[in-house]
Order: C-alpha cells, then structure tokens, then sequence
C-alpha cells in the first residue's frame, strides 16, 4: 500500500530535524502566508529562526503564534526567550510568568525567568525563580544558574560551600573516576578550559596576557574553546597562537573529557566556574590528574577539582576551610591587561564641569538594593554631584526606571543619574575619562570594570565581604596602592566616597599616579605572574605524584 505524501509541515519539520534549515525556512514561511491562522507553522518558523540567532523575526512569528494560541506553554516560553535574547527582559519575564501559570512544573521556565530577573536587577527574585527551577527537577546547568545568583545577594562562605557540595553531590561526582596513573614530559602540558571566553570576553583579559607571558620551554600550552569557528575574531586568532588550538563547540561533557584525556594535559584549568558555558562536568570526569580553578570566583564544591589559585585578600586564611579544593597561594592571585589601547589619563571631568561625577559600569544585576541604597546617600549628602552608570549588557527602560526611582526615592533629582549603553572597548576607556570616582557594587563587585577604572587613573570605592567576589575590589586597589578606596561597612563607604569628592586636587593627582601605580602593579605584571604560577603548577603537581596511583 502507497504511503501518503507527507504535508508541507511534515516536510518542513524533517528538514529542520536534519539541520536543512534554508529548506525548512522556506516551507514554514509558504505555509505561514497561506495559512494566516495557522500557530503550529509560526511556532516552529519562530524557533527555528531563533535557533539561527535571528531573534528579531524569531519574535515576530512566535508573538502571532502567542496571539494565535494563547495558552500553549511552549509558544509562550519561546516568545519570552526571544525577548530576552533582544534584551525585553521585562516582557521575557511576564511571557515566563503566563506560561508558568499553565505549567508551573517545567523547570526551564523558572530557569528562564530567573535569568531576565536577574538582568532587570532584581537578584533575590531571580533566586526564588532557580530555587523553583530546582524543585521541579532542574539540570546541572540550571541548577548552576542558582549557584551564581547567590554571589548576588549577602551570605557567607560557608553557605556558597554547602550549596556547592550539593550541587557536586547531585551531578559532579556521581561521574568521577578513581586516579589513574599517569606520568609527565620534560614539559607540563597545561589545557585551559575556557567554554566561549576565547575571544573579545571578559576571561580574555586575563587569560590573554598570561597565554603570551607563559615560557615555552616549561609550558606546553592547549586551548579548549567552545567558541564556534564563525564566532572566532582577533583576539581568538592571537589564542590560536600561542596554544595548541582544540575546537570543543559541539562536543558533550564526556566528549570533551575525553579529547582532554587523549591530549595527556597534566595541568587542567577551568576558567568559568559556574557561569554560562560551564564545563565542571567535564571536569567532573577527571581527564587530567591535576585540576584547577582560575582565576579564582569560588568553590566548585567537587572532589574532582583540586586547586584553586588564591591570594590571602582574595581567599584570606581563615577561609580555606570554606573550599573545597585546596588553596594554593600566590603573592596576587589576579592578571590583566586592558583591552585596547588606553587614551592619556587627563584631567579629572570635574575641573570642567564644576561638579563631581560618580560612575559605575558594572551590570544591573550586581546594583543590589543596598547598593542603590548606598548610592542614594552619597548623591543626598552631596547635591551638586552626578551618577553615571554604564553597563556592558542591555539597559531596558524598566531596568533603568527600577534603578533611577530606587536612587531617586530619597529626594535626588532622578535628572543627576545618567545612563550608557555598552560601546566599543576604545571608546569604553575614554568614558572611564568622564567620572571623577569609580562606584563598586556589593555583595558582588566589580573584577575587570575596578581595573579598567584603576589602569585609566580613576580611584574606586570598595566595599570589602567575606567571599571571594566581595574582595576582588579589595585585592586590586591594595595592588595599585589604594587601599584607601577599601571600606569594610556602609557607613564607611559613604564617607570614603564623600571625603574623595571633597578633595578636587587629591582627584588631579590620582589620575596620574594611580594609572602608574596600576601598570607597575603586580596585577599587570604578566611576565612575573605566569612564572609564578607555572611553579605552582610544578608544586600542585609535585605534590599530586607523591600521592598512590588511586589516591
């Protein structure tokens, strides 16, 4: 008996499974204009036009889909993805909320929601939203997501340890191996796992320099990169280098694990953590004998993790028992190198403008409640001086109203408080130029955005925590020799940035020295830096050949 021949859907959709996606494009789009109440056609037109990054048209059609079947979970949870993907995260948020009225047990929603909360800024939210995505039966990846937030909000780091551990204890190390032996060259073959960050990426900044301060003839050098070919720029090509280039987009856990293993990598180093992109599970399997996190961001909670490289700011003595890793200490646990060329330092912008101009350029997520609060004092005590804030991920109108009105509330001109949008790195430097003095945020503060504000003579106000990305802030301006700007307490951090406002000549000064201050600093000493930690990578080796075999 003669099968039908299939519908134009049904051919569509066989093209797209097969990754035939200029055939399936053009059916879906005869079907959807011949079928004008046809959701099923704009649903998958949409998904896949989202799926070849083309998230503006993608919106289009899973909007009419939405409009056409309003209460399909799916139709909804992908239009709000595509809002997000546009930077909409208030819309992307109220798709999420629809679609978790009809299915409130799909953990990718609350996962979703989580992240446009996060980026609105509103991290305690966005915490509840992965706490649910984990009570509905979250992945490894989603439940990573939880794990990051909690960088966001205050808590301790015995609290990060034990959220860690169980993360580590539900999906990392169910999958480790027991040692295997394993013998080393003349040459320490080091890979660096870097997911998507070899390219112009805030890991670059510190990797980069490393990378091309590493000595050859104790170093062996591998690259694990996540990045697709098409997505590889000038920075990826310096990369490619200096390393032995291993292309991993595409491949599993296990797959990467296993490419690790082949390449007989000695030293293992994980860039990302928990962050987007993370690769722990490969990790998780063990391929090489000596793993390590770093640059440091926290525990990792897993038996498979070995090291992590710290500093006694970043990781002060007393909380080595709050890692599960053992804490190798370096004399300063942090590198970097700006990403273009730096514009001369100047003078400070409020010797033109007659008022000084605060600034911050970290992302609304890290501008916490207490944050803004504290930014509300200083702008009240202070009537003539002005907020500018800068951020290297999309500023919504709600985002910036949630911020203006949060700052704005104690009875400052909401006209003082300025916002940018993200721009190229060159130009990026020469705005550093118009802020008097730098802002940091808490609990999480700033890492790259504290250097790029200290390299270009722009003195930051920190607040300094317990856990590791509370000090950051800390370690850096005790590296340039500004430990001034460190404050323990809200209290403090209001007077500090207070008191440097009120010293317009201090601010002359410091743009010159600081800038100098920063570049001799042990921070962008890039050479004295790999050398010290290839030495840690001889010791933590050393150290792991004293062990048995299976230890």
């Amino acid at each position: 008996m003669n099968r039908p021949a299939p519908t134009l859907a049904e051919r569509a959709l066989r093209h797209q499974q097969a990754g035939e996606h200029v055939q399936a494009k053009v059916i879906w789009r005869h079907v959807a204009a011949s079928e004008p109440g046809n959701a099923v056609a704009r649903f998958h037109l949409g998904t896949l036009m989202g799926s070849l990054g083309e998230y503006a048209e993608a919106e289009t059609w899973l909007a009419e889909a939405a409009r056409l079947a309003p209460r399909v979970p799916e139709v909804l949870g992908n239009l709000g993805f595509m809002r997000q993907k546009l930077g909409r995260f208030d819309d992307a948020a109220e798709c999420y909320r629809q679609a978790l009225m009809l299915r409130p047990d799909l953990p990718l929603l609350h996962n979703n929601l989580g992240g446009a909360l996060q980026e609105l800024g509103r991290a305690e939210d966005a915490l509840a939203a992965y706490r649910a995505a984990d009570a509905a039966g979250a992945d490894a990846a989603m439940a990573a997501n939880l794990l990051t937030t909690l960088n966001l909000v205050p808590g301790t780091r015995a609290q990060f340890l034990a959220a860690a551990r169980d993360w580590a204890r539900r999906f990392a190390d169910p999958l480790t191996p027991p040692r295997v032996a394993h013998t080393r060259g003349t040459r320490l073959r080091v890979g660096y796992v870097g997911a998507e960050g070899f390219c112009r990426h805030t890991l670059a900044l510190t990797w980069l320099p490393l990378f091309e301060a590493h000595d050859a003839k104790r170093v062996d050098v591998f690259a694990y990169s996540d990045l697709p070919a098409e997505r590889e720029d000038d920075v990826s090509h310096r990369f490619q280098a200096l390393s032995t280039w291993r292309r991993s987009a595409g491949l599993d856990h296990e797959q990467l694990a296993s490419l690790i293993r082949d390449d007989r990598i000695d030293v293992l180093v994980d860039g990302i953590g928990f962050a987007a992109g993370s690769r722990l599970l490969s990790f998780a399997r063990r391929p090489a004998p000596v793993q390590v996190h770093f640059p440091p961001m926290s525990t990792t909670g897993m038996v498979a993790m070995d090291y992590v490289v710290g500093d006694d700011v970043l990781i002060p003595p007393e909380a080595g028992s709050d890692f599960s890793e053992k804490v190798w200490r370096l004399p300063c646990a942090f590198l970097y190198a700006p990403a273009a060329v730096l514009p001369p330092p100047g003078p400070p912008p409020a010797e033109r403008n007659g008022y000084v101009t605060f600034g911050s350029f970290s992302r609304p997520a890290k501008i916490s409640a207490s944050t803004r609060a504290a930014w509300a004092r200083i702008l009240a005590d202070l009537p003539t001086a002005r907020l500018r804030i800068k951020s290297g991920s999309p500023l919504t109108d709600s985002a910036m109203a949630a911020i203006r009105d949060d700052i704005a509330r104690p009875g400052v001109d909401p006209g003082r408080i300025d916002f940018r949008h993200r721009v190229p790195d060159a130009e990026h430097y020469r705005e550093l130029l118009d802020i008097d003095i730098a802002l940091d945020t808490f609990p999480h503060g700033g890492v790259l955005t504290t250097c790029d504000a200290l390299i270009t003579g722009v003195p930051v106000v920190t607040l300094m925590g317990s856990r590791v990305l509370e000090r950051y802030g800390a370690s850096l301006l005790q590296s340039a020799g500004f430990a001034e700007g460190v404050t323990s307490d809200v209290g403090q951090y209001v007077s500090r940035a207070l008191a440097l406002a009120s010293e317009p000549a201090r601010l002359t000064a410091l743009r010159q020295t600081l800038s100098a201050a920063m570049r001799a600093s042990p921070v962008c000493d890039a050479r004295h830096f790999a050398s010290t930690l290839e030495d840690a990578y001889d010791g933590m080796w050393q150290e792991r050949a004293a062990r048995p075999a299976l230890a």
